[in-house]
C-alpha cells in the first residue's frame, strides 16, 4: 500500500513554476487558471476563455516590423482522437518549432501543448510557431500575416476517457479544409488537410480531471520512497527506483493522481503502470496512453 504525501509536493511545485519562468520568457502565467492538465509548468495549467491575461508575443523581423502576440481561447495537450498520441512538430535542433506535424507518444514535455489564438492563429507554446497550410500539407512556421496561418476551431460531441469529459474538435482552414492524420493511424502519422467529416480530423486537448491527490508516494510496510529514473535513463516502460535514504521534494520523488486514475510522474509527466496490460508485472512508467495499464483507483 502506499500513500501520497501532499506537504512536500507544494513546495516542488512552486519551484518548477520558477524554473520554468526562467527558462522560457516567451510566457507570463498570470490569474486565471481554470484547471489542471498535468504536473509541470507547462503541462499544468488550462486558462480560462476569458482571461485576456495571458500573451505570447513574438516579434517578427519583418519590413512591416510586426509585432504578432496570442491570446489564448484554449490550450493544451493535443492528441488525436483516433489513437490518442500527440500531435509534435518534426522540427531540428537549429530550428524546434518549424517543420511538419507529426503523431507519436505524449512526452510530457511544453512543445506538445498548442493554443488556439484570438488572433486566427494556431501555435505551439513552447516554440511560439504558427500553424501554416499549403495545399494539401501542414506543417508549423515562424508567425506571420496570411490566410495560410488563418484557422477556426469547430467543435464536435464529447467522449469520456474514465469518467472524464474530453471536447473532440477540428481545426479548419480560411479554404474550407481541417488538419487531418495520413498515413499510420495506428503509430506514427503525419497531419495534412483533407476532409473535416473524417474521423481523422478530430482532435482534442486530453483533461486529466481534478487532480485528487500529490507528493511523495510512501510504502506504509517500510515507509520507503517510489521514485523514477532520471530523464537522461529513461526508454519505454522504464523500471521504478526506491529511495533506501529519507524522502524527498526532489521532482523524481512527487507524483500525481488524477481524476481520470493516472498517476503522473512530476520529472517526466509520464504514466505509473504495470508492465503487463493485464496488471501483472513490476510497476514502470510510460507516457500516459490511457490504457487500461495506467488505470488507478484510490481506496
Amino acid at each position: 500500500l502506499y500513500e501520497m504525501q501532499d506537504s512536500i509536493y507544494k513546495q516542488a511545485e512552486n519551484q518548477q513554476e520558477l524554473s520554468a519562468k526562467k527558462r522560457r520568457g516567451k510566457i507570463t502565467l498570470a490569474a486565471g487558471i481554470a484547471g489542471t492538465f498535468a504536473v509541470g509548468a507547462l503541462l499544468g495549467a488550462q486558462f480560462a476563455a476569458e482571461d485576456s491575461s495571458y500573451s505570447v508575443f513574438n516579434w517578427q523581423s519583418s519590413s512591416e516590423g510586426v509585432q504578432l502576440y496570442c491570446t489564448p481561447i484554449n490550450q493544451g495537450e493535443l492528441r488525436t482522437y483516433q489513437n490518442r498520441w500527440c500531435a509534435s512538430i518534426d522540427g531540428t535542433t537549429k530550428y524546434p518549432g518549424i517543420g511538419s506535424l507529426k503523431t507519436g507518444y505524449c512526452n510530457g514535455t511544453g512543445d506538445q501543448i498548442y493554443s488556439q489564438c484570438t488572433d486566427g492563429t494556431f501555435r505551439n507554446v513552447a516554440e511560439n510557431s504558427c500553424l501554416s497550410a499549403s495545399g494539401s500539407k501542414a506543417s508549423f512556421a515562424t508567425c506571420g500575416n496570411g490566410n495560410s496561418m488563418q484557422w477556426s476551431v469547430d467543435t464536435g460531441s464529447d467522449w469520456s476517457s474514465n469518467g472524464v469529459d474530453q471536447s473532440l474538435f477540428t481545426v479548419k482552414n480560411e479554404g474550407g479544409q481541417c488538419l487531418v492524420i495520413n498515413g499510420n493511424k495506428s503509430g506514427s502519422g503525419t497531419f495534412g488537410m483533407g476532409s473535416c467529416g473524417s474521423s481523422d480530423a478530430k482532435v482534442y486537448y486530453e483533461n486529466y480531471g481534478t487532480m485528487l491527490a500529490s507528493g511523495n508516494m510512501v510504502n506504509l510496510d517500510n515507509h520507503q520512497c517510489v521514485l523514477t529514473n532520471t530523464r537522461n535513463n529513461m526508454s519505454e516502460n522504464t523500471p521504478l527506483l526506491v529511495n533506501n535514504s529519507s524522502c524527498s521534494s526532489a521532482n523524481n520523488e512527487i507524483w500525481a493522481y488524477y481524476e481520470n486514475g493516472w498517476v503522473v510522474s512530476s520529472q517526466t509527466n509520464w504514466c505509473l503502470e504495470t508492465e503487463e496490460n493485464s496488471g501483472g508485472g513490476a510497476m514502470a512508467t510510460y507516457p500516459c496512453t490511457g490504457n487500461s495499464n495506467q488505470i488507478w483507483e484510490s481506496q
